[in-house]
């Protein structure tokens, strides 16, 4: 079977390549270091996963807010907005 390279994969590689050398650099170890334990781990990634969710957060709120902007000006593009940002789902 011949394989197929997916743009949207390579691309995601591509970043995960480039910061994982920026924290090489930045922390002075890999992903492999030995020093913490497992719960040491667990507790980074709930750190990780509460920026995340900030992040998110943060994207939400200001969604909220073009949309109400958007509205209130009575944009000719208020339908392609809410097309571009409704879910495949709906």
């Amino acid at each position: 079977m011949e394989l197929i390279n997916d743009p949207i994969v390579e691309a995601a590689i591509a970043k995960l390549r480039k910061r994982s050398q920026e924290g090489i650099l930045k922390y002075g170890c890999t992903m492999a270091r030995t020093d913490l334990d497992f719960l040491a781990w667990i507790v980074h990634a709930q750190e990780e996963a509460m920026d995340f969710f900030i992040y998110l957060e943060r994207l939400r709120q200001d969604y909220i807010d073009m949309e109400i902007e958007v509205k209130r000006q009575g944009h000719p593009f208020v339908e392609w907005f809410k097309k571009l940002f409704r879910s495949k789902g709906e």
